[in-house]
């Protein structure tokens, strides 16, 4: 819009910017909701883990307590340990991905940089 200051068009660019301005507004809500979703998520992944990680350990110990021969514990070990290798490569696969924050508007004037939003 172009006309000399003072010609009132401050108004009408805030009123045609209303419905734009809405979906912004909706847009960051959702997104720090999920934001707060996911790193709550993490959270717990990060626990799961480590209690995963606590648990082979602790197999892994507890064969090597009840073997016979060296062999025998770095056997039962590696057995004992691998289930719980499967549960933590299948929960690492499952874990939460971050929220993608949804961009109405931007101040990129260039068309080669706003390529890479």
């Amino acid at each position: 819009m172009v006309g000399l200051p003072g010609s009132g068009k401050s108004p009408s660019m805030r009123a045609a910017h209303e419905p734009l301005s809405q979906l912004i507004s909706a847009a960051d809500a959702a997104y720090k909701e999920a934001k707060a979703d996911f790193e709550t998520d993490e959270i717990v992944a990060g626990a799961k883990v480590d209690a995963i990680k606590d648990c082979m350990k602790s197999a892994a110990k507890e064969e090597a307590r009840q073997a016979q021969s060296a062999e025998q514990a770095v056997e039962g070990a590696e057995n004992s340990v691998m289930a719980y290798a499967a549960q933590l490569r299948d929960l690492r696969q499952e874990a939460p991905q971050p929220p993608v924050k949804r961009r109405y508007e931007t101040n990129v004037r260039r068309l080669k940089s706003l390529v890479s939003y």
